[in-house]
């Protein structure tokens, strides 16, 4: 049998062509293209100009709106209104916290407590105020009207609470309708508009009540015997505006707190007010120094 015969010798592989180093420099310089040709070929690919014709130029009228500029200015209008009675609900809330204040609770549950304080920008007149923990719904009273109070709630209390049948009267006092309501509870109805609900009370809770009776009023004298240790609000708001006028800080409630220390000795019952009442203070403060910048009225400082 004849076949092609096969050398066993192994094949050598062909070496790559070598080149001489002129040939390469050659080779290269041919296959890049120099700076200048290639900032040439960008600039012929380059977006081409604008040009405008009369017909594209938009006119005032063209480009104004009066329906769409008007929805903004109510939308602004709204904004500012609802910021506007924002402020003036937080700054009627403030009015009605107290400062000097001991808190009693009422109800084993502590669904209620008495809380007896003092409203400096009402002059520091003592206030006792039954309420729920949120504060939503609440009585308040005088030292005159909770001595009526506890006189009352004993008299009905001791002829007999049963005796006063659902919807009916329970009592009739100064600010306050009590009515007799389910679940042997009352009902504290203001006869005044008030910024709280109306209070309900068990009949148990006001038994309470009326034998805390005599401590509590004896807590609230105690704050009206204590009316002339307290500082005197509108001569605190005089001298903080004494203090924004002459050096003008950038920094509101460090004054404050310079003016307390430096004037007041530290007063506590300062702290306690430009921390329960920022809105308050920061709002007499600036409408009196816009008051004195306006009318160059500096004597009463």
């Amino acid at each position: 049998m004849t076949g092609k015969r096969i050398s066993l010798t192994p094949l050598k592989k062909s070496a790559p062509k070598r080149l001489k180093p002129q040939e390469v420099i050659e080779k290269v310089s041919v296959s890049l293209p120099s700076t200048s040709t290639a900032v040439e070929t960008r600039a012929l690919v380059s977006s081409p100009t604008h040009s405008y014709t009369p017909q594209d130029v938009i006119t005032p009228d063209e480009w104004s709106d009066s329906s769409l500029e008007q929805s903004l200015i109510q939308l602004v209008d709204k904004v500012e209104k609802d910021e506007r009675e924002k402020l003036e609900r937080m700054i009627a809330n403030e009015k009605h916290r107290l400062i000097h204040e001991t808190v009693y609770p009422i109800t084993r549950s502590g669904s209620k407590f008495v809380s007896i304080g003092v409203k400096p920008l009402e002059d520091y007149r003592p206030v006792l105020k039954i309420h729920n923990p949120e504060l939503t719904s609440a009585a308040i009273f005088s030292m005159d009207t909770f001595t009526e109070f506890v006189q009352d709630m004993r008299k009905v209390l001791e002829c007999g609470s049963e005796s006063v049948l659902e919807g009916q009267i329970f009592a009739v006092l100064s600010d306050y309708v009590a009515i007799k309501c389910k679940h042997n509870s009352v009902q504290f109805l203001p006869t005044l508009p008030s910024v709280y609900k109306s209070l309900f009370l068990s009949v148990e809770t006001i038994r309470v009540l009326t034998k805390m009776g005599d401590h509590l009023l004896n807590v609230l004298q105690g704050r009206k015997i204590q009316y002339k240790s307290y500082p005197c609000y509108s001569g605190f708001i005089n001298n903080v505006d004494l203090e924004m006028l002459s050096k003008n800080p950038s920094n509101f409630n460090e004054t404050l707190f310079d003016v307390i220390k430096d004037r007041y000795d530290d007063n506590g019952v300062l702290y306690e007010i430009i921390l329960k009442m920022p809105v308050n203070v920061k709002t007499d403060v600036n409408a009196r120094v816009a008051y004195y910048r306006h009318h160059n009225d500096y004597n009463c400082l």
